[in-house]
């Protein structure tokens, strides 16, 4: 049987490209948005979401980010060994067993009430260490947080232990991605109020930052406040209603071609046989599987780029590989490339599309990329994994 010509990531069966150059695009765009001396946290959580977070961390280092946003101990811990030195913030939950850890590794921590405060301000104590905090206020968002009509008491109690400094007090918006900005205004309305009250009570040099994504590419946020970018450093949108042709997707998911075969009509495709061929049909056979993370809610659904053509799944997706319909091309061989997400040509498949067919959202889809899959960065024409 002959073989497609395999080109640069030929040893590859499934892999993730990133387009470093397109998250420096993504990083300017925020510091248009904002005011030059805006403080930009740069959230780079649940490995840069699926993008592989120490390639990225370092970019967005080199482009001026402020602060790296992590979710816990692992990741914060994740960047110190692989060099980064500069300030990292824990924006979720740090249970007590961990606080250990966290101060051996100098990062920045959430704290969502003084219970939290207290325990780290002994550890660091008897470490000989000083802590920076930041405070978080829940306005609306009821997940994590001081309780924002109590805020000033608990920041005073806080400001008051040993060991510790606030760098930062900030909240979360709940509804920043929707049309209706009406709870935004009220989270709003009730940081300033919070932060009116806590600058006359002396906490007037603090960071204070609230917008996300969402907030910043509607502008929906105070003046003199610091951003929270996420989900559009990688180029995609919070939401359709938050959408802009200014983002620059970064993220290309590719696997091969491993079997091309013609079968009769009637012939059943993967298990269960939930796709039967209603005509002779000629089925590929992709090196791409649920354990990959491409969702197996696609199951005669979803659609991949092949040789500058979508073609729909064709059956289960399985765990290790998936059928697509490519009935009617010739020249389909193994070792050719199929696009799952990006473009081939002039068409594309995007998260947006495959996260609607999934019943969720585009962030799920790529924190859902496996360990497994391989990422390669592209920055300026040169390539490194």
């Amino acid at each position: 049987m002959s073989h497609a010509k395999l080109p640069i990531h030929g040893n590859m069966a499934c892999w993730v490209e990133v387009d470093l150059s397109a998250l420096r695009r993504n990083f300017r765009l925020v510091r248009r948005q904002t005011s030059p001396d805006t403080p930009i946290i740069s959230i780079v959580k649940a490995n840069a979401y699926g993008h592989g977070v120490v390639p990225i961390a370092r970019t967005l280092v080199e482009e001026g980010a402020s602060i790296l946003g992590v979710a816990n101990v692992d990741e914060a811990r994740e960047l110190r060994v692989a060099g980064i030195s500069g300030r990292v913030m824990i924006m979720g939950r740090t249970i007590e067993a961990e606080l250990e850890q966290a101060v051996r590794w100098g990062v920045e921590l959430t704290i969502p009430h003084t219970g939290l405060a207290e325990k780290l301000s002994e550890i660091a104590l008897r470490r000989g260490r000083r802590m920076k905090v930041h405070l978080k206020v829940d306005t609306g968002m009821s997940r994590l947080g001081i309780p924002w009509h109590s805020a000033l008491q608990e920041a005073t109690a806080i400001r008051d232990l040993p060991a510790l400094e606030i760098a930062g007090i900030y909240t979360h918006f709940a509804n920043a991605d929707l049309a209706d900005a009406g709870m935004t205004a009220i989270q709003i309305e009730r940081f300033e109020e919070i932060r009116n009250r806590l600058r006359e009570a002396g906490f007037s040099d603090n960071l204070y930052h609230l917008a996300n994504s969402a907030a910043v590419l509607t502008s929906r946020y105070p003046e003199g406040t610091g951003v929270r970018p996420g989900i559009m450093l990688y180029g995609a949108a919070p939401s359709s209603e938050t959408a802009s042709g200014e983002l620059s997707p970064i993220l290309t998911w590719k696997c091969r071609v491993i079997q091309v075969k013609d079968v009769p009509p009637g012939t059943g495709i993967s298990y269960g046989h939930d796709f039967i061929t209603s005509r002779e049909s000629r089925i590929a056979t992709i090196a791409v599987g649920y354990a990959d993370g491409y969702p197996r809610s696609l199951t005669n659904c979803g659609q991949v780029l092949l040789g500058g053509r979508r073609v729909p799944v064709a059956g289960r997706v399985t765990m290790d590989m998936t059928m697509v319909d490519i009935t009617g091309m010739d020249g389909i061989l193994p070792g050719e490339e199929a696009v799952l997400i990006g473009r081939q040509g002039d068409v594309s498949v995007t998260a947006d599309e495959i996260a609607d067919l999934c019943h969720t959202i585009n962030y799920e889809i790529f924190c859902g990329i496996s360990g497994r899959v391989p990422r390669v960065y592209l920055d300026s024409g040169l390539e490194s994994s």
